[in-house]
């Protein structure tokens, strides 16, 4: 496996093609990944969910709109692939509660609005849809609460099932004054939600109810971060549920937890940065994400402007420092790893383009970008089940 610690130079190799093979009409070839994307953006067509389809190659065809919806800056689908749920976020500032909002996934990928429901809070920011798809989870940043939605068969969100307020605050005189819920995830069983609270500098931990949709506290109900100023935002757990890893926005920063799903505890075991030694420049992380091996895992750099790679020590899931690839753009929200394991797609906001970087799972390596595809401000990469 191969080390690297400096950030590599990358090329200006980018296309953007449509698969030629046409195969049922749809003008793409079989075995392309279909990839959703949530913009924010002020584009010709509005902000929204679109798609797009990567080939083989890593290439990535031009976006397709499939549902105006203000403030998508984040969605998740049910577990059958027939429902997509997505969070609408009012402007910053207005003061006005968030929505849910429900889609039909129609037999060529398009969306039909089924419902909306009000989330209780301010600024939602990630939605969490539960392994059997009767549920949403949210996460709300500007009021640091967290709410939870019964969800119809056809993705409507129907009531309320579960609120809970957080309370807290750390060092950092602005970011911190008060509770920050920035994710909320479910461990592999479904039963328990972590929830990175960037403003708390906590982990709130919860058992969550699959039926009934109710969150209760475990017992601790919440363990500090890292540090003080650590600013803990996104989290993701292993495929067999032993760990969780989480990246800390403010110090750059990534945890490794030992996970019991009967106790619902978290015991930190390693941090370490997700920069190369030599960066001295401005960072913050963003997104983490577990291969599908359960092998690697991976880490977005702001400022940087990279996804930073770790090698999991299988016996006792500690991290090891690999590499940090160019992105290919600037400023990456968001990003994902294709079920195949084989590309990470990545929605870089400042730049206003998703980029493709293919990876090699034997080396460990990540390789410079394939494919850059333009769309404003894109916020949010999901891969929709069974494909």
């Amino acid at each position: 496996m191969k080390m690297k610690n400096v950030l590599k130079v990358c090329r200006p190799v980018f296309s953007v093609v449509i698969a030629t093979a046409l195969v049922l009409g749809t003008g793409y070839a079989l075995a392309d990944q279909p990839v959703y994307i949530g913009a924010i953006g002020k584009a010709d067509d509005g902000p929204g969910i679109y798609r797009m389809m990567l080939d083989n190659d890593g290439q990535l065809s031009a976006p397709e709109k499939l549902a105006e919806i203000a403030g998508a800056g984040f969605f998740g689908f049910a577990p059958e692939g027939d429902a997509l749920i997505s969070i609408s976020r009012p402007p910053r500032g207005s003061g006005r509660e968030g929505e849910l909002v429900g889609f039909r996934i129609d037999s060529d990928g398009m969306l039909t609005k089924r419902g909306t429901i009000r989330t209780g809070g301010i600024g939602p920011c990630y939605v969490e849809v539960s392994k059997r798809g009767d549920h949403a989870l949210v996460a709300h940043y500007s009021s640091g609460s967290v709410f939870v939605a019964s969800l119809a068969d056809d993705g409507s969100p129907t009531k309320q099932t579960a609120f809970v307020q957080h309370e807290g605050s750390s060092v950092h005189p602005k970011r911190q004054s008060g509770p920050h819920a920035h994710a909320i995830r479910l461990d592999p069983s479904g039963t328990i939600a972590v929830v990175p609270d960037l403003g708390a500098d906590r982990l709130f931990v919860y058992r969550f109810d699959p039926a009934t949709g109710e969150l209760t506290p475990a017992d601790p109900p919440s363990i500090k971060a890292s540090a003080p100023g650590s600013g803990p935002r996104h989290n993701f757990f292993s495929p067999d549920g032993r760990f969780m890893y989480l990246v800390n926005e403010m110090t750059s920063k990534v945890t490794a937890y030992a996970f019991d799903a009967e106790d619902a505890t978290l015991k930190e075991l390693q941090t370490l940065s997700t920069l190369p030694a030599d960066y001295e420049g401005g960072n913050s992380c963003s997104e983490v994400r577990v291969h599908p091996t359960g092998q690697y895992v991976f880490a977005a750099n702001r400022g940087h402007n990279s996804i930073a790679a770790f090698a999991i020590n299988a016996d006792d899931g500690t991290l090891t420092f690999l590499e940090a690839e160019p992105t290919g753009g600037e400023i990456p929200r968001h990003f994902n790893v294709t079920p195949d394991g084989k590309f990470v797609v990545i929605a870089n906001q400042r730049s206003n383009t998703v980029t493709v970087l293919p990876f090699d799972e034997e080396a460990g390596e990540l390789s410079e970008a394939v494919s850059s595809v333009p769309l404003p401000n894109p916020m949010c990469v999901q891969f929709p089940p069974g494909n």
